[in-house]
């Protein structure tokens, strides 16, 4: 129970209260379970003050300093908490049933199995807040900041959420039954197992948004959506780009049909190559994605696939044809540069073996290539009496000769070639430029393609490399934050500059 003392401070009205407050710094109010419905405690320091499970039904709190305050379990339902700043108060298990709490600040606050039904939320700053298992049905959240916020098994049905900054939250498990999310950042949110049935997505951003095969999105009622958001946070590639979604066609687009399977093949590419071909080939209404492609050094292959819906048949025949080129191509990449890497270390080790043999602290004239000569003719590692000129003259030209046999095509060299010089461009800037945020990889990006713009010959180096092999290939080399957004920002860079 309430502290009488303490309650009786508080009825005397604010000023008395405050002044009380600051006379008596060491004292914590304890108000425990207090009946204070209908009280008037705008701009009151209730600051550190234990509230939980005290009744504050329809109480003016406008204003009202709540640094520190346990509320958890406290009834304030038709309260009047706008502009307040509660953020970081524990609210656990509070009912804030139709109360108003728009333009408030709850960032960080600790928000779990909080009943907000028909509270008006609009324009709140719930940045990080943790609203896990949160009831928010029918509540108004027009314009609010959600972001980071953690709505694992959250109730957001019929909420309207038109406006609203989801980015980066995670929406597990949670109900978004017939809410209007129309115009809403649902980007890099996670919403596995998530119910949006009957939803209004119509100009939501879904850049980047993680939904499995048990995400409803049955019914959803969406005209268009964004694909992208741009370092202005302005939401950029509208889709459809000319026409709107017919009924159900959104939901069967974007609606995820399988989990990710990860398979290995011993046989290598050529057996993944016949079971992709003959697995497409099963589908009528979907389409197999290669995520991830790996060649072992026992020769297998390790793939990443996931079944996705189909658009049409002509886009769904030219990203089968195009992910089996850039399959070919990873592959390519990948086992040249193993074998480079192996071909290194076994050069290294010939060359301790023979100063070993020489009793030598080095050897300077030996030319080391990219190959393994271990097996060469007429090579043996037993070196005593071997002549050193003679040595280095046939670790040069068994290297040659190896190196001869291996036919590296002039687009992975031209691949190989821009992928260093464009690391080299990232790790200068890298030095004045941070990429610790989405909007400053944006504008890392954006600045990588200023710099190129405004060399010519590195422009024109770039283009002739480019016309040669594929641009997203070149992630894989590049060793960066922000190497997605660059690439990204190349490929849209190529096309304005072939045009």
């Amino acid at each position: 129970m309430a502290n009488p003392e303490h309650l009786a401070e508080l009825n005397k009205g604010v000023k008395s209260w405050n002044q009380w407050r600051r006379e008596n710094p060491g004292v914590i109010p304890d108000l425990k379970k207090a009946n204070l419905n209908h009280i008037d405690l705008r701009k009151a320091d209730l600051s550190l003050a234990d509230l939980s499970f005290a009744d504050l039904r329809v109480a003016k709190l406008s204003g009202a300093k709540f640094t520190r305050t346990r509320l958890a379990s406290a009834n304030l339902s038709k309260a009047d908490l706008s502009n307040t700043n509660l953020s970081k108060t524990d609210l656990r298990f509070a009912n804030f049933t139709s109360s108003n709490l728009s333009k408030a600040n709850l960032s960080k606050t600790d928000l779990r199995f909080a009943n907000f039904t028909s509270s008006n939320l609009n324009e709140a700053n719930l940045n990080e807040a943790n609203l896990s298992e949160a009831y928010l049905r029918k509540a108004f959240l027009r314009k609010a900041n959600l972001r980071k916020a953690m709505l694992n098994s959250a109730n957001l049905s019929f909420a309207d959420l038109s406006g609203t900054n989801l980015s980066q939250a995670a929406l597990n498990l949670a109900v978004v039954e017939g809410a209007n999310l129309q115009n809403a950042d649902l980007s890099l949110i996670q919403a596995l197992e998530s119910n949006f049935k009957g939803a209004n997505l119509t100009g939501a951003c879904l850049q980047n948004w993680k939904t499995n095969c048990k995400t409803n999105l049955d019914d959803v009622q969406c005209d268009y959506v964004y694909l992208k958001k741009d370092h202005n946070f302005e939401f950029t590639d509208c889709y459809p780009s000319d026409r709107n979604f017919q009924p159900g066609e959104f939901s069967k687009q974007f609606k995820q049909v399988s989990e990710i399977e990860e398979l290995v093949f011993p046989n290598g590419i050529r057996e993944f190559f016949q079971f992709f071909q003959k697995r497409q080939q099963q589908y009528t209404d979907k389409v197999l994605a290669i995520q991830e492609l790996e060649p072992k050094s026992d020769s297998s292959v390790a793939v990443r696939l996931e079944v996705l819906p189909k658009t049409n048949q002509e886009e769904a025949k030219s990203f089968y044809e195009e992910q089996l080129q850039l399959a070919k191509a990873t592959y390519a990449l990948q086992a040249t540069t193993q074998a480079i890497e192996l071909y290194k270390q076994h050069n290294t080790e010939i060359i301790e073996l023979a100063k070993l043999a020489l009793g030598k602290s080095s050897i300077n004239n030996v030319n080391v290539g990219a190959t393994a000569v271990s097996s060469s003719e007429g090579f043996t590692n037993n070196l005593q009496g071997a002549n050193i000129a003679n040595f280095s003259n046939q670790m040069s030209d068994n290297a040659c000769q190896q190196a001869n046999q291996y036919n590296y095509s002039q687009e992975t060299k031209s691949l190989a070639d821009t992928a260093k010089e464009i690391q080299s461009l990232l790790d200068h800037l890298s030095q004045t430029y941070h990429t610790d945020t989405m909007p400053a990889k944006y504008a890392f990006a954006n600045e990588v393609i200023q710099r190129i713009d405004n060399n010519p010959s590195l422009t024109q180096r770039l283009l002739s490399a480019f016309s040669a092999g594929s641009i997203s290939a070149l992630e894989q080399f590049l060793n960066h934050p922000a190497a997605s957004f660059v690439i990204s920002a190349l490929e849209d860079w190529q096309k304005t500059r072939v045009k």
